[in-house]
């Protein structure tokens, strides 16, 4: 229920308030924090449970059941997903265990999508990207609170996590337009393509100023051309999942219920009809940007001393 337009006025306030404190963010070294596999399954689903007693409950479904596979294999693909299993009416839930809490994080994140799957199974609802990662970004934004559960380094773990959120943010933010811009270009060839992109690029603080080569990386993403338009839910839906971590640093247990309410709430309405149904602001909100920016700023304001090796 937002426009071309809007999206635009997303990219403007975007480079205002977001891209400063990204370029400050992205020059802060992140460490990848060591964790067992086996301690990962026994604190996730304490904090998830602190969320609400529910999700609890489906953590150890989807467990007995063993619709899940979290275990470090070869030639596992890395990442995650979440899917559906038909022929045995259930989601499933997939990520590879690097050995790091990062993978744990990434177990959080895609439980918050088969918990949505899970308690939504035989409804009829529309899907819409733009809410479907608030509940796997969200969890692991709430859950980050209590990494002291999950390591001995607390705060840098919050602060890679956080990092991540960098890239829906800012580069796919800036995909949005790019390709507002592209389907305007008088000549649509490579090289103007690839010109627009490497400008763009510059712009959001993403360019290598060393180079005067035109960037052609554009081609090889994928979601321009099986998905047009889509990388700004990446957008929306970091935002959305930002004000509950905002709210989070104030007063966790309302943060908490921010995120179930909007679970729990009906799925099938407008997009930001459901944020603002739960007490969240529209994305397109400036002063929501801002609030996101001073919060990520004062979570990168840490002490660097006695931290694991740098991946």
């Amino acid at each position: 229920d937002y426009t071309p337009d809007d999206a635009m006025g997303y990219v403007e306030n975007t480079k205002k308030i977001l891209v400063p404190m990204a370029n400050e963010v992205s020059a802060i070294q992140t460490y990848r924090i060591p964790m067992e596999y086996d301690d990962a399954l026994s604190t996730i689903p304490w904090a998830v449970s602190l969320v609400d007693t529910n999700l609890g409950k489906v953590w150890n479904s989807m467990m007995e059941y063993g619709v899940h596979d979290f275990e470090s294999l070869p030639n596992k693909q890395s990442g995650g997903f979440t899917t559906t299993l038909y022929g045995y009416d259930t989601p499933f839930a997939y990520t590879n265990w690097a050995e790091d809490l990062s993978s744990a994080s990434t177990m959080i994140h895609e439980f918050g999508h088969f918990y949505d799957s899970w308690i939504r199974y035989d409804e009829d609802v529309v899907q819409n990207l733009d809410i479907a990662e608030v509940y796997s970004q969200g969890l692991e934004l709430l859950t980050s609170k209590y990494y002291e559960k999950f390591t001995e380094y607390p705060d840098e773990g919050r602060q890679a996590m956080l990092s991540r959120f960098i890239n829906p943010l800012i580069y796919q933010l800036m995909l949005e337009e790019f390709q507002q811009e592209v389907y305007k270009l008088e000549t649509l060839d490579t090289e103007s393509i690839a010109q627009l992109y490497t400008d763009l690029l510059d712009e959001y603080g993403y360019g290598d100023p060393t180079s005067d080569d035109l960037d052609y990386t554009w081609y090889s993403i994928t979601h321009l051309f099986d998905a047009p338009f889509y990388t700004v839910s990446y957008w929306t839906s970091a935002v959305v999942a930002l004000q509950i971590w905002a709210e989070s640093q104030d007063d966790w247990d309302a943060a908490a219920k921010l995120y179930m309410d909007m679970m729990n709430a009906d799925q099938n309405q407008p997009f930001t009809q459901l944020v603002t149904s739960v007490g969240l602001k529209d994305p397109g909100d400036a002063a929501v940007l801002q609030e996101i920016a001073d919060n990520m700023l004062d979570a990168f304001d840490l002490s660097g001393s006695g931290l694991p090796n740098a991946a």
